[in-house]
Formats: C-alpha cells, sequence, structure tokens
C-alpha cells in the first residue's frame, strides 16, 4: 500500500490514504530532492515563517504505520496506525484518517470511520464532534476558527467554537483539501481540481486537470504538488493556475507581507478607513492585507476597498519601525508570552486621511497593545499583538514609540 506524507502548515494538513497501491518510482522521474525509498514518501518544504529558521529536509522511510502529519510554528505532529505521536509521546486516538494543527500543542484527528473529529492537547484526547456528515471522511484542513472536512459526499465545516457543521458543497467525492496563499480551499476529486473561498462560493482556475491523488501547497514557493498514483511528485507554478484579480491570488503592490523576526511573526495587517466624521464600522468596512485593493483576498475575504495611498506610505514606514524594534525587545516580549501571549503581531492601521479635523469621535492612539482572544476557543491563537498605527489628518505618520511599547510589555504581563 501507498503512503505519502504531506508536511503542511498550520492552517492545513494533508495526509495520507492506506488506499491506493505503487511501485517506487523510476529514478529519472523523481523530482529533485526527493528521496524515495520502499515507500513512497513526499514533503511540503515548510515555510521558514511557520518553523522560525529551521526548515525541515524531505522525509524518507515512510513506513506501512504513517498516515499523517501536521505541522504548525511550534509542533510536529505524525499520526500513525498506532496512533498520533509527538515528541517522545505515542498518544491513542482510535481510527485516524487525517490531522491538521491547531494553535500551539493542539491538534486535530479526523476519524472518518468513526464519523468523529477528536482535539489533542498535549496529551489529552477529547471527543470535539461527531456526526453522520462525517463518515468515512478522508481529508482534513483548518483555516482559522473552523476546521473543513472532505467526505465522499462533499466539504462540511466544523465551528471550533461551538462544533456545529455546517454544509459548505454537496456533490462532489473529495480525494484531498489543501488551502493556497489567499486562504482558498483547494479540491481535489476524481474528476480534477477545484478552488473554492470558505465560504464555498467558487474561485477561478485556469487549469483543473491534474493527475494526481494527493495535493498540497507549498508557501515557500507558491507551488501546487500534485502526488500521482505512482508517488511521483510534481511541482507546478500556481501562477499557470489562476488568473490574477478579484477571488484569485493577491497582486504584489510592494514589500511587506509576514516575516518571522527573532522567534516573533508578523502574521497580517488591517486598515481601518475613518472618513468624515465617522469611525470605520467593524467588520464591514476593515480592509484586510497588507496592500488591499478592491476585491483582492487575503486570508479568504475580499476587500471592500483599496486602501489610501496615504495609509499604505504611512503603513510601510510603521512595518519597518516593527521590524526593528522586534530585536531590542526580546527579553520583554518573552516575558509578556511567557504569560500565554502569542508570539505574533498584527500590523493595524488607522487611517484618518479622510476623515474630519476636528474628528467628532476620539481618535484612536499609536501604540503597542494586545488582544486576548475572548472566549479563547481551543486551538486558535489566543490573541495578537497589535502594532496599532495612525496617519493623521495632515498626512502625518505615527508608530508606537518606544518608550509607550516598553512600558506596555513590563506593566501588562497578564495572560
Amino acid at each position: 500500500m501507498r503512503h505519502s506524507v504531506l508536511l503542511v502548515l498550520a492552517i492545513a494538513s494533508c495526509s495520507t490514504r492506506p488506499d491506493t497501491t505503487t511501485a517506487p518510482a523510476d529514478a529519472a522521474a523523481r523530482p529533485a530532492g526527493f528521496e524515495l525509498s520502499d515507500m513512497v514518501c513526499s514533503d511540503v518544504a515548510t515555510a521558514s515563517l511557520n518553523l522560525g529558521d529551521a526548515t525541515p529536509a524531505p522525509m524518507s522511510g515512510c513506513t506501512p504505520g504513517l498516515i499523517a502529519v501536521a505541522m504548525n510554528q511550534t509542533t510536529q505532529w505524525t499520526l500513525r496506525s498506532e496512533g498520533l505521536k509527538t515528541g517522545d509521546s505515542l498518544i491513542p486516538v482510535g481510527a485516524g484518517t487525517d490531522v491538521a494543527a491547531g494553535y500551539d500543542v493542539a491538534a486535530f484527528v479526523l476519524d472518518g470511520p468513526g464519523a468523529a473529529i477528536r482535539r489533542v492537547e498535549g496529551e489529552t484526547v477529547v471527543d470535539l464532534v461527531q456526526g453522520e456528515e462525517l463518515r468515512d471522511a478522508r481529508a482534513l484542513v483548518r483555516i482559522g476558527g473552523s476546521l473543513y472536512v472532505g467526505t465522499p459526499r462533499g466539504i462540511v465545516r466544523v465551528s471550533l467554537s461551538d462544533a456545529s457543521i455546517t454544509t459548505v458543497r454537496e456533490g462532489l467525492d473529495v480525494l484531498d483539501l489543501t488551502v493556497d496563499d489567499i486562504g482558498a480551499l483547494l479540491v481535489l476529486t476524481s474528476s480534477g481540481l477545484s478552488r473554492m473561498l470558505p465560504s464555498g462560493d467558487d474561485a477561478r482556475l485556469t487549469r483543473t486537470d491534474i493527475d494526481a491523488t494527493r495535493i498540497a501547497f507549498d508557501l515557500t514557493t507558491a507551488q501546487l504538488l500534485a502526488v500521482d498514483g505512482r508517488g511521483v511528485v510534481q511541482r507546478i507554478d500556481y501562477g499557470t493556475l489562476v488568473p490574477e484579480g478579484p477571488d484569485s491570488r493577491p497582486v504584489q503592490h510592494g514589500e511587506m507581507g509576514p516575516f518571522s523576526e527573532s522567534g516573533y511573526i508578523l502574521a497580517g495587517a488591517e486598515y481601518w478607513p475613518h472618513r468624515g466624521s465617522t469611525p470605520a464600522k467593524y467588520p464591514e468596512e476593515i480592509l484586510w492585507g497588507f496592500y488591499p485593493h478592491e476585491g483582492e483576498v487575503f486570508e479568504g475575504s475580499a476587500a471592500v476597498a483599496t486602501a489610501t495611498d496615504a495609509a499604505v506610505a504611512c503603513a510601510e514606514q510603521s512595518y519597518a519601525a516593527l521590524r526593528a524594534w522586534i530585536p531590542t525587545a526580546t527579553e520583554a516580549l518573552g516575558a509578556a508570552a511567557a504569560t500565554g501571549k502569542a508570539p505574533r503581531f498584527y500590523l493595524w492601521v488607522n487611517d484618518y486621511s479622510q476623515a474630519d479635523d476636528p474628528f467628532p469621535a476620539q481618535m484612536r492612539q499609536a501604540k503597542l497593545w494586545y488582544w486576548a482572544r475572548d472566549p479563547a476557543v481551543a486551538g486558535r491563537i489566543p490573541g495578537y499583538f497589535k502594532w496599532e498605527t495612525v496617519v493623521d489628518q495632515k498626512g502625518e505618520c505615527h508608530w508606537p514609540e518606544a518608550d509607550q511599547a516598553a512600558a506596555f510589555l513590563r506593566e501588562d504581563r497578564r495572560p
């Protein structure tokens, strides 16, 4: 039986399925960088953004008991026929068909035969949800606070907040799922490849005829990995599969983007456009992404407008200041993170460039603070450090001052 392993990020996991037979591929057909032994074993070159400076080498020497691997920025889980392995621990989890990574030491194990999903936190296993909608499910990925499950009947979404199950798409015999660089689902069926936003809305592809039994997305290279029935891994430039524009993939408008610095991650950005006398309305007017353009998608959400030039210019200055500041504050950040705060940042940009002066409502100030998820949701990130930035009515840019940031980290160390 064939057992492939696709190594994945926190938002997505791709598992092997012990349901096909294969012979080792010819050496001439082997993709560069992959080792093939008696069993076929492939990986996704995991982005350094999610694993600090350590990027795993391709895995080799797969064994028949191996089912799936998932990992995030802190932990790796290997799902085997005898249980879920993390570090030196082997945790009994029942019949597993896939595993997805939560935040920190949380993982989610799919039990297709048992129509269930179990949550693993450390070495504790609890039932998250059970339902006939999950019967014989094969594939599991996580996007934010939801698990997306591929079944022989379609795709369902499981909320991590209340474990409710909702139907995303019916009438698909799903072989595998993965997530691309904007948080859209890539769905592999016997008919080929399709793509949809987490809402279930279709997203465009220019090509669907992928010869594969397994797929994964490599965020490091923006390539789709397609593993065929013989275990041969094909790397496909994702730009040849999706058109530019709304509901496709973001256009690169500048140099800002997620980064890892001294063990801390800047995960994203948000723009709050305050216009006239009215503060920005949350969430409908908030623009997500580093360079929001109307219709373009960031983490599964399409921007409702385009960020102003003044806001983007200010964001770029604040972004550079944050990147320079983090290495100077690692001791204080470490003390704050030790209380349960996640080592992750979000760039928040308040845009008053089109607001009345004076602004009748209280204006937000540039500062460092921490947003904590309340209530907490198991397996989701507990919060973010917010690097809050302001571009005022005169177009002047303000970002957190070092004294304020230091005072916050010194005084506010509550979980």
